[in-house]
């Protein structure tokens, strides 16, 4: 979606001009900062100008993530010309030892490659929000060093640049399959920057690079060539083999609890930095191994504009990041868990004041210093309508009468084409977009325009009001989901359980016990935490904390207490034996089933529809990645021409009716019948309301079977299921007794499957 058009627009704020005349006026590195007023919901508008008519690129500084997230998508929309990065932060709390998320570091690397390759473009803008800022980063000329530039044609000794990338946080792979990673087959590099959308193939003629071209991490072929690749570090800390430094780090831990496991994870770590070896948590020393390690404002030009959206809440939110990691280091310290004269892993506020002092800085509210310009008055928040399309219909009207241009941007192209045609009918001049750019007209009728906005307003010196989905329908759909890979990292320093004392357990090897404590033994002179396990007899079994996944909680048919089992015995041993013969006999009936089921042909459903893509984008949450993966598997199954059998398990809440609903709606766009079988009526009622709001801008049948309904009703109902003009049906064990014959069903969902034996 292009709204950069509206840009041209804001020129006729006379405040508009008065703002870019006082910002012009200002030396790049004069240090001086001024407060402007802009509406909330206008700011993405106005920066997004700013940056275009001032040529310098912008530094937007949020306090928090998800305000920063908006600036990112919606200045993505206002401007497509200028380049857009998004600057995170680690995910991790300051003194964590824990490993980094490796898209996050990843996404940082990418950002600051991209500052130091365009000092001298003005065409930039980077948003951030203040746990980013403090986080800190690879030094700039550390970072400059371990970036290497190769073309086509250059001599290079394939021995040093492999060392480089491999010190610069590369893992050496067999095949490069994700980003960060590199391999080496005689005088083949394959190397996949954090930078790079694709991993790239480097072949060598001797000491010469002969041939570059990026390739398909999947399938490994190949997809373009390429003259030039710049391969940037991969991590924001190089592993550092200095004795002085590593040295220093075992000196200090070695003063504390050396029998304590954290610190002697530490002790661990502190032995592959030696050797130069990376390992997930490198990240928690960065200020050991940089003592002048950088924060994003060490990487930006003079001539940027720092922008502080809401400057107290800014400032609070780093005071209160400060205060919290102040409280865990003296706790930690106090524990003896962190040597008293380690580093602050966090560039703190006065340090981020001077550097901030060198930049001119605009604060957007909320400063102590006296407000300079005020575009309130020319932004007006758009009236929140509800879902009340007359009312909507109303402004429509009224706005083209007072000769204002009116936007309205939905994501839902159902609900878009439906105040369409409710406004055709009044007007037919009436504008729809084909493509998803903005342009007004000489006339006033209203335009309409498939995307998403945060929130609308009126630009009232330029008679334009714009009306989003927030105000039209009462609430904003999300942006597209970030599909982002979990780290199969876990944390070394956290074990978890939840048992209780008192709790029946079972060992994998010994059998069901009951959880008394945990206690700490001392066993030549170690002490270590176990868990203590009593079985038959009073018979004792400690089991040390770092085997807690060999214990289970004891889940039975009933409350009843299992008896305990006897240690040695071999009681628990037969009984895992039966378990294994049923196990295996109801595998092999499973088998038997799923392989008659392989054999029969079913009916393969289309693929998404423009209607399927409007139904699970007018969803108003982001879905889980949980959410994602389980609609992937079933959609992927109901378009193969085998019937499908998939079982949806989640808690309550977690979202399992959508996922229902969304393949109940891809089996209707095929003319299929969908029975949505439930366990009581209320739960019946319930699912009824949830499609039927769901769907009710689109021509689907749904209904009812269940004791609510009376026997002429029923008999309309299940006449209605014979004849095919029911799409969907939700009932109770009614809607598979013997006089209910689906015309055409291809869909049976059972909810609480449990529940039906």
């Amino acid at each position: 979606m292009n709204l950069a058009v509206l840009l041209t627009h804001i020129k006729k704020i006379p405040q508009y001009e008065e703002i870019l005349k006082l910002i012009n006026d200002l030396q790049f590195d004069s240090g001086h900062s001024i407060t402007l007023d802009i509406p909330q919901a206008a700011r993405p508008f106005v920066l997004s100008s700013l940056g275009s008519d001032l040529n310098r690129p912008l530094l937007i500084l949020t306090s928090n993530e998800n305000r920063s997230d908006t600036f990112y998508n919606q200045g993505k929309k206002w401007n497509i010309d200028r380049k857009i990065y998004n600057f995170l932060d680690t995910n991790s709390t300051f003194y964590e030892r824990s490993s980094r998320e490796k898209e996050r570091i990843h996404n940082r690397i990418e950002t600051l490659s991209h500052l130091i390759n365009v000092q001298n473009n003005s065409n930039i803008d980077v948003i951030s929000h203040a746990s980013a800022l403090m986080t800190p980063t690879l030094p700039k000329p550390i970072f400059n060093q371990y970036t290497i530039q190769l073309s086509v044609g250059d001599h290079i000794k394939l021995n040093k640049v492999i060392k480089n990338c491999i010190d610069s946080g590369y893992q050496p792979n067999t095949i490069v399959t994700t980003p960060g990673e590199i391999s080496r087959r005689g005088g083949i590099i394959d190397i996949w920057p954090p930078t790079a959308s694709h991993p790239t193939r480097i072949e060598l003629f001797g000491e010469l690079i002969d041939s570059m071209r990026t390739f398909e991490p999947s399938t490994q072929l190949s997809v373009k060539n390429v003259n030039s690749i710049d391969i940037h570090p991969t991590r924001e800390t190089i592993a550092s083999t200095n004795q002085s430094i590593t040295s220093l780090l075992k000196t200090q831990w070695q003063q504390l609890d050396d029998h304590n496991p954290r610190n002697t994870s530490h002790l661990d770590d502190i032995e592959l930095l030696k050797t130069g070896t990376i390992f997930p948590e490198l990240e928690y020393y960065t200020k050991w191994i940089h003592p002048d390690a950088n924060t994003l404002l060490d990487y930006i030009s003079k001539k940027t504009i720092v922008i502080i959206d809401n400057w107290q809440d800014f400032l609070l939110t780093i005071n209160k990041l400060e205060q919290r990691a102040l409280i865990l280091r003296d706790e930690l310290i106090s524990k003896k868990l962190l040597p008293s004269d380690a580093p602050i892993p966090y560039a703190s506020w006065s340090e981020l004041q001077d550097q901030l002092s060198t930049q001119t800085v605009i604060m957007l509210s909320g400063s102590d210093k006296e407000t300079v310009c005020d575009l309130g008055s020319s932004f007006q928040p758009s009236k929140p309508h509800g879902g009340h399309l007359k009312s909507v219909m109303n402004l429509l009207e009224t706005n083209m009468i007072s000769e204002i241009h009116t936007v309205v941007i939905s994501r839902q192209s159902i609900r878009l084409h439906n105040l369409w045609n409710i406004h055709s009918k009044n007007q037919e001049d009436s504008n729809k977009t084909n493509g998803n750019s903005v342009k007004l007209t000489n006339s006033y009728s209203p335009i309409f325009v498939q995307g998403t906005l945060e929130a609308g307003f009126s630009i009232i010196p330029c008679s334009i009001q714009i009306l989003s989905d927030a105000e039209i329908f009462g609430w904003s759909p999300p942006e597209p989901r970030k599909i982002t890979s979990k780290s199969k990292t876990h944390n070394t320093d956290e074990i978890i359980f939840d048992f209780k004392p008192g709790d029946t357990v079972v060992h994998l090897e010994h059998g069901i016990g009951r959880f008394v404590d945990l206690v700490e033994r001392n066993i030549n002179n170690v002490s270590k935490e176990y868990l203590h396990i009593e079985y038959a007899k009073g018979d004792t079994l400690y089991v040390p904390i770092t085997q807690t996944d060999r214990l289970t909680r004891y889940i039975g048919p009933d409350r009843k207490v299992p008896n305990l089992s006897y240690l040695g015995g071999s009681e628990w041993t037969k009984s895992r034996e039966k378990t294994r013969v049923a196990v295996e006999e109801i595998a092999m009936e499973l088998l038997d089933l799923y392989a008659k089921r392989e054999i029969v042909t079913g009916y393969a459903f289309s693929k998404d529809s423009p209607w399927q893509i409007e139904l699970e984008s007018s969803f108003p949450y982001t879905e889980t990645d949980d959410q994602h993966s389980a609609l992937t598997a079933i959609k992927k199954d109901m378009e193969k021409p085998i019937p499908m059998d998939r079982l949806i398990c989640g808690d309550v809440g977690y979202g399992k009716t959508e996922v229902a609903l969304r393949a109940a709606f891809k089996a209707v766009l095929d003319q299929k019948q969908v029975a949505v079988l439930v366990p009581t009526t209320v739960l019946a009622q319930q699912h009824y309301h949830t499609f039927q709001q769901r769907m009710e801008t689109f021509p689907i049948q749904i209904e009812m079977l269940s004791r609510f309904q009376g026997p002429v009703k029923q008999r309309k109902i299940i006449n209605d299921i014979s004849n095919g003009k029911i799409d969907i049906v939700i009932g109770t064990h009614r809607i598979v007794q013997s006089d209910v014959n689906f015309h055409d069903i291809g869909l049976l969902i059972v909810d609480e499957e449990q529940r039906f034996g």
